[in-house]
């Protein structure tokens, strides 16, 4: 197989070429010397990887949640199908993760590339966060799960507050749903590449607050 058939790196562009040996997620790494840079963020949900490998539903989709407690961990989410009559777009929506943010609608951004490595994902990732975090200044809890992965989050200043639930938006999803009517999921399940991914943006969403 050649190089260029491979992902990009989690830690840099150059292709990919292995996977950890214990969480068994696609290949993510060029070298050893990227997989031990990634490897304190990586730990943290290698263990439980594994468990996150079978959908228990057709609706579930693998999530990533980071918790004000401290508390990292995948989960199973579910989505439905929707459909505008008028238009006759199918679309698929998650449900049910107002429970994180209690009870109220989540606010929501789209990750569409990498600012920390340059480069464009594959696939997008859908950032659900309490809407109101940057106007009620100290009112929402600090987020230390996102303290505890981006360095610098917790130094003062501007600091993520709220949970955050990250899914993921499978391209090939977005590039036909506006075509015509299409029952293909637009939602895959996210990976350890992915949780560099979104920890890459929440990096760059501090580093642009601080400058």
């Amino acid at each position: 197989m050649s190089a260029s058939t491979f992902p990009d790196c989690a830690m840099c562009n150059n292709p990919t070429t292995f996977k950890c040996s214990s969480c068994h997620c696609r290949n993510l790494y060029c070298s050893k010397s990227c997989q031990r840079a990634d490897w304190k963020l990586h730990k943290l949900l290698c263990s439980s990887r594994p468990s996150f490998e079978t959908p228990p539903t057709a609706s579930s989709r693998c999530a990533i949640v980071f918790l004000t407690n401290g508390e990292i961990k995948f989960t199973w989410e579910t989505t439905e199908m929707k459909t505008d009559d008028e238009e006759g777009v199918t679309w698929e929506s998650p449900i049910g993760l107002e429970k994180y943010f209690g009870g109220q609608r989540p606010g929501i951004q789209l990750y569409y590339s990498n600012r920390v490595c340059g480069h464009k994902l594959k696939d997008n990732i859908d950032l659900r966060f309490k809407a109101d975090f940057l106007l009620d200044g100290h009112g929402s809890e600090k987020n230390l799960a996102v303290c505890k992965v981006v360095q610098g989050m917790d130094d003062g200043g501007y600091v993520w507050r709220g949970p955050l639930v990250a899914l993921k938006e499978t391209n090939s999803w977005l590039d036909n749903q506006r075509l015509w009517p299409n029952t293909t999921p637009g939602y895959g399940h996210m990976d350890m590449g992915d949780l560099r991914e979104v920890v890459d943006y929440l990096t760059s969403w501090k580093w642009a607050k601080v400058s």
